[in-house]
């Protein structure tokens, strides 16, 4: 199952930059929210942990960065939700979106980091 979170991360992190290039930011904003909510999903997932709610996400992303002692992925998980904020309220924008799309990728590389390797095929 962590395989299928990781590809739904990779597929929404595609989307995003493509809506990003084509100016539609508050939607790449919410696909960029998205990848980021799929990777968390697919390292929980690989250490036998199921999140159910946003509570419990931010909780698992605190307790893996003090696990790590790297404040950095709690801080750029903050960011992140920022961009789910958006897509409801369009707060941010395009300069904004595009400003903060490095730190989602730093946060989905981290991420990706801690996920066990994929096999061939897998």
């Amino acid at each position: 199952m962590a395989v299928i979170y990781q590809d739904r991360a990779n597929i929404y992190w595609n989307q995003a930059n493509e809506l990003l290039q084509k100016g539609e930011w508050t939607k790449a904003s919410e696909l960029a929210w998205g990848s980021v909510v799929e990777a968390i999903h697919a390292l929980a997932e690989s250490k036998g942990t199921k999140i159910k709610n946003h509570g419990a996400l931010r909780n698992f992303i605190r307790a893996v960065a003090q696990q790590l002692q790297d404040e950095r992925i709690n801080e750029l998980f903050k960011k992140a939700e920022t961009f789910h904020a958006n897509f409801y309220h369009e707060f941010l924008d395009e300069s904004d979106v595009k400003d903060m799309f490095p730190y989602i990728q730093e946060f989905l590389e981290k991420i990706g980091n801690l996920l066990p390797p994929r096999e061939i095929g897998g």
